[in-house]
């Protein structure tokens, strides 16, 4: 996914300043008969105002 600004959930100012990556296992339907699983390398980011670090947002997680 392409790096774009998130706004911070406790001030609500918008930033870009990424922080880290995690990486997260998410299941995923069976592939013949076998448990799937995805792993998806999260971005967090971090506010340059409060210092909240969040994650962003993604549409299939």
């Amino acid at each position: 996914m392409p790096v774009k600004p998130h706004r911070c959930p406790r001030c609500g100012t918008e930033g870009r300043k990424i922080h880290d990556y995690r990486i997260q296992k998410i299941r995923h339907f069976k592939w013949f008969e076998r448990p799937t699983v995805l792993f998806y390398r999260k971005r967090r980011y971090a506010c340059q105002t409060c210092g909240k670090r969040f994650a962003e947002e993604n549409p299939f997680a």
